[in-house]
């Protein structure tokens, strides 16, 4: 057993903290583990393990963030003396670097996103420091692929998939019921330009489904505002907001439907499939593929391709058997992300982190 912090800027909602919260809680049935934070501020996670906050909230400005760099890891490496971590698993670009900067030996940087979506400062990171850390995840092979392909080059580079618990999503699914005035599809996730939100109303619209079914949208983030104006254009537009158990709307739904403009392992997704949804999605770059088989647990359509998208969308929500299909297919699908197989994989990283230091 060893001791291990999972090292994550914060637990507000998003796919990277639930990916850090469900890796953390899958490790627990074989290590010690605690959860560190930055802050504990807009904490929606329950979780039985331990949380430890760095009091280290975002610095405004240059000279503002370069000294919150240096307060984070400065801290982070007191508390890991202190405590004894034997491996640090760092997930999201800022602790990642922290990780790096505190221990880059005994530290496993996960990463969840294309370089494209990140800032300069993250790309130029990612690129020329992060080839000397012990090692790498990536949480899809098409990202590790994409890494390879641009000369994001690393000492070593492993792929382990986001797991998921389909019996406790499937569980709060059923802890409370939801209900709408009519049919509708569904989607998830920050609402922000990668998830191209603004592309799914349209989409939508243009789409037969819309004049039976409505679309509801879940999440919060700087494109509230844009959306929420776009939204009111049509009745037939919901946007609920962020909320802290998504799954009993998801599981309601007729359609799961992704439009992002880039993705690398979307949690969102695989928690869908775990609810036995018809999904529906651009197949972009880079991690869609590793989840969607075409038309068999959903429809995967050529990236950027409008129409196909519109066809693709009625050809499901117009079609109870073919939903039915698609969801009679899609919790087998997801079974090689389990707990149980993405802890085995987690293990054997972590050993081989324990050999090297």
């Amino acid at each position: 057993m060893a001791k291990i912090a999972v090292l994550v800027p914060d637990l507000t909602l998003g796919g990277g903290q639930r990916s850090a919260v469900s890796t953390a809680e899958l490790l627990s049935f074989d290590h010690e583990v605690t959860l560190v934070v930055f802050s504990s501020e807009g904490c929606v996670f329950d979780t039985s393990l331990p949380i430890i906050s760095l009091n280290c909230l975002g610095g405004k400005g240059f000279f503002g963030k370069v000294y919150n760099v240096y307060q984070r890891q400065k801290r982070f490496k007191q508390l890991s003396k202190r405590n004894g971590y034997d491996v640090v698993i760092s997930f999201l670009e800022s602790a990642n670097l922290c990780a790096f900067l505190s221990n880059r030996s005994n530290s496993i940087l996960t990463l969840h996103l294309l370089p494209t979506m990140l800032s300069r400062f993250d790309q130029s990171v990612m690129k020329f420091m992060f080839p000397y850390a012990s090692q790498v995840v990536a949480v899809s092979k098409g990202l590790k692929d994409h890494l390879s392909q641009n000369n994001f080059n690393f000492r070593q580079l492993t792929i382990i998939n986001n797991p998921v618990d389909a019996q406790s999503i499937q569980k709060q699914a059923m802890s409370v019921a939801f209900s709408h005035p009519k049919p509708y599809v569904v989607s998830a996730g920050r609402l922000t330009y990668q998830k191209a939100y603004d592309v799914m109303i349209e989409v939508f619209q243009a789409a037969t489904i819309s004049e039976t079914h409505d679309l509801i949208i879940i999440g919060d983030g700087e494109e509230r505002d844009a959306l929420t104006k776009l939204a009111e254009r049509y009745a037939n537009v919901k946007i609920l907001g962020a909320m802290k158990n998504p799954f009993p709307v998801i599981k309601a739904a007729d359609v799961f439907l992704l439009t992002s403009r880039f993705e690398a392992f979307p949690m969102v997704l695989l928690e869908s499939l775990a609810l036995e949804k018809a999904v529906v999605a651009y197949n972009c770059p880079t991690g869609l593929s590793d989840l969607i088989q075409d038309q068999y647990n959903g429809l995967l359509v050529e990236n950027n391709d409008f129409h196909g998208l519109v066809n693709a969308l009625d050809e499901v929500g117009q079609s109870e058997s073919k939903r039915r299909f698609l969801s009679a297919n899609a919790l087998s699908s997801v079974e090689s992300f389990s707990y149980k197989n993405i802890r085995q994989l987690w293990n054997q990283t972590i050993n081989l982190s324990l050999e090297r230091t």
